[in-house]
């Protein structure tokens, strides 16, 4: 071999192949015309990566957030009923034992009128029979 190969694409003559010399020289005349060019992509991938980082943080937050709210919710409806059912509950426990004490309190009543009343009777004929006390009024 006298010379260099050539590399050349099926259907393409050698004469017009790109020389690959040519190719590495043009690389290395573009990476030095935009030195900065890998550090700033560099950079811009890894704000873009801090910034979906933080949107995923973000949206995980919100996510727990609506579950959280909604079982906070479901939670405090449940105690609202269960709150009510107990109250009702003692409402009418209460109204009943009421009830009964408002029964037996009418009934006792009822029974110190009468023994008053006796009492008042015995009492206007002790009077009558010992001759002092004063008669009462004829009924209207």
């Amino acid at each position: 071999m006298a010379g260099p190969e050539v590399l050349s694409v099926q259907g393409e003559s050698p004469a017009t192949a790109a020389d690959p010399t040519a190719a590495v020289a043009g690389s290395s005349a573009a990476s030095q015309r935009w030195p900065q060019l890998i550090p700033i992509a560099q950079l811009v991938a890894v704000v873009l990566g801090v910034f979906a980082i933080i949107w995923n943080q973000q949206q995980t937050t919100d996510n727990l957030r609506k579950e959280l709210s909604a079982e906070i919710t479901r939670v405090e409806t449940g105690l609202r009923a269960e709150f009510s059912n107990e109250i009702g509950g003692l409402r009418t426990e209460f109204s009943n034992e009421i009830g009964g004490l408002r029964t037996e309190f009418s009934n006792e009543i009822g029974g110190l009128r009468a023994a008053v009343a006796e009492n008042g009777q015995r009492l206007a004929r002790i009077e009558g029979f010992l001759g002092i006390g004063i008669p009462d009024a004829a009924p209207e």
